[in-house]
Parts: structure tokens; C-alpha cells; sequence
């Protein structure tokens, strides 16, 4: 059998092969006969010698691939180089014949983000496939899903309280589950309440960090600090803090140089690979702060980092005079 998992909601496939899993006996056996490919890197062969092996000590083999699909639908888009000795054409076919022509004792799982109706492989193998598409959610069936989520773990959720924590964490499933995980916890077997998402959640680490570079580069040291603290008080390493800050501030120069050249929306989420809310945030940040500033910001970074590595001042004091002096410009 053949499973086909792709789409742009990794969280949701993650799911989806995890149930799989469930369904194919003991854990501890399906262990010992899964495989898990490259297949932006793998051949024909190395892909036919593991579909064909015989399971160990159990009645299946699961096989996973991740990638296989999307590099067949990329060499087909280009020609061959001379440089190249393969065809794409020939890889492509010997690919489908060893899935098409798996033994009933393995389960193949090829995984993969965003793919064309038209990818060659897929429709080489559609008929002996199940293909499952995982799309991120929208706003509005945010608050179904997360009612859903919860009812699983054995808890409930008021409407007021889902609608509130869809619109704080956006569509980024991940992130759900978690803070739901949180939220469980902390009702203690009682119904969740918006109040509850309000003191949970409001300072989750993800949607954090967009308030703090907005708090920063808007010059606005109070609220700056307190987030700081806050997520100094969850645990959080200044180190951590410092290498979200500058992961996003280097999303906010690639976006920035993007929409200068007149990059659509949708090529900066395939590009970054970034989805729903952290998109629109960053998107959003990028179009109203500058450049300079950007780089000011980011220079207080190094300097910060480099202050920590030589000691001169201890991590917490560190990171805070980073925000007190960034927040300043």
C-alpha cells in the first residue's frame, strides 16, 4: 500500500503518519522495521532494496520518504545538463515501477509539502496510492478544530475561550496543541475560560516574539521589558531569546529586500516557508520598520552575544540591557 501525505500543515501529516503507525501492530516491532529515505538522495535501487526487504519478526515494513516527490516534479522542469549522466525520465520510471511493484508486506508513506496536480510521479502511481492533501486552516475553522483537540484529551473549552486563542495563535497547529496541553493543565479538569487563554497564553513564546521586536523597534521600553521578564520567568534562556530575535530579524530584511522587488505574498511563504500568522506578522513588521533600524538592532545583537561570551556581564543582565538600549535606537 501506498500513502501519499503532502501539504503546507506539517503538523496535521505528523498526525496523520502517527496514526498510521498506530495501525500497523506493536510499536516496539513496527520500530525495528521502519525505514525512513532521503528522497531528494536516494536511487532507484537503494529505494527498491528497502520496499523489498522482508519485515523482521512482524507482518509489515513501514517505508517512509520524505522529498521523493518534489524532486521528480523539479527535474522534469529543467533538462538534462551534460554534466548529468542520469535521465530524470528513466529515474522517474524506475521510481514508480519498484512502488507500483511493492510487496504486500510493505507500507510506503511518501511525504512532502507543495506539489502540482501534474507532479509525474503522483499520477504515476495515483491508482495504487491513497493521497491525502494537508492545507493549513483558516481562521474561522480554527476554533472546530481546537474544540475537537481538547474534547480529545478529555477536557472542554468554551466557545469564547477557542475563538480567543485562534485569533492570539493564528493557524500554526503546533503551537495549538502545546498551549492547549498548557491550558489543560492549568484548568485542572474545569471547563477552560477565556480567562484562562488571557493568562496562559498571552505570553506564548511564538506570538511573544513578534511583540517584542515591535515593542523594541517602536521604541516602547516598558511593555519591551516586561516581555523580556516574562520570558524570563517561563524559563526561557536568554541565549533562546536572543536567537529568536535573531532569527527574526533576519526574516525581516529577506522579506523587506522581497517586497522591495515586488515579490508577491505567495513567494515569500514558499521562499521562507512561513504560514498564516507568522507570515502576516512578519510581513507586516517588515513594511514599517527601515532598514537602518534593522541593522541598528541587529548590531546591539552581536554586541550583546559578544558581551555574554566574554563574560562581562552575566546572561539576564545582558539580554535586558540589550532591550533597554535597542528600545532607545
Amino acid at each position: 500500500m501506498i500513502y501519499i501525505l503532502y501539504g503546507t500543515d506539517d503538523y496535521s501529516i505528523y498526525e496523520a503518519l502517527a496514526s498510521l503507525k498506530k495501525g500497523l501492530g506493536d510499536p516496539e516491532t513496527l520500530a525495528n522495521n521502519t525505514t525512513r529515505l532521503d528522497g531528494s538522495r536516494i536511487s532507484p535501487a537503494v529505494l527498491q532494496a528497502n520496499v523489498e526487504a522482508f519485515p523482521f519478526f512482524g507482518d509489515k515494513r513501514l517505508i517512509i520518504v520524505d522529498g521523493l516527490l518534489s524532486r521528480c516534479e523539479a527535474k522534469t522542469k529543467s533538462s538534462p545538463s551534460k554534466k548529468t549522466s542520469k535521465n530524470p525520465e528513466s529515474d522517474l520510471d524506475a521510481f514508480a515501477t519498484v512502488l507500483r511493484s511493492a510487496p504486500p508486506t510493505t507500507i510506503t508513506v511518501l511525504i512532502d509539502s507543495v506539489l502540482k496536480k501534474t507532479n509525474p510521479l503522483l499520477k504515476a502511481v495515483a491508482d495504487k496510492a491513497e493521497i491525502r492533501e494537508y492545507l493549513p486552516l483558516v481562521l474561522p475553522k480554527l476554533p472546530d478544530w481546537i474544540k475537537k483537540r481538547t474534547s480529545q484529551t478529555g477536557t472542554t473549552i468554551s466557545d469564547e475561550a477557542a475563538e480567543g486563542l485562534a485569533r492570539l495563535v493564528g493557524p500554526n497547529l503546533w503551537i495549538l496543541s502545546s498551549e492547549l496541553e498548557k491550558l489543560s493543565l492549568y484548568a485542572l479538569g474545569r471547563r477552560i475560560e477565556a480567562a484562562d487563554v488571557g493568562t496562559a497564553v498571552a505570553a506564548s513564546r511564538e506570538v511573544g516574539i513578534f511583540e517584542l521586536v515591535d515593542a523594541i523597534m517602536s521604541g516602547r521600553s516598558t511593555p519591551a521589558l516586561q516581555l523580556l521578564q516574562g520570558f524570563l520567568r517561563d524559563g526561557q534562556a536568554p541565549s533562546y531569546i536572543l536567537f529568536m530575535l535573531a532569527r527574526q530579524l533576519r526574516l525581516l530584511v529577506r522579506v523587506k529586500s522581497m517586497l522591495a522587488s515586488g515579490r508577491s505574498e505567495g513567494f515569500i511563504q514558499d521562499k521562507l516557508k512561513l504560514y498564516g500568522f507568522a507570515l502576516n506578522r512578519t510581513i507586516d513588521q517588515a513594511a514599517r520598520f527601515s532598514l537602518p533600524r534593522l541593522k541598528a538592532f541587529y548590531r546591539h545583537l552581536l554586541e550583546t552575544d559578544l558581551t555574554i561570551k566574554t563574560s562581562r556581564y552575566d546572561e539576564d543582565l545582558a539580554v535586558s540591557l540589550l532591550v533597554a538600549e535597542a528600545c532607545s535606537g
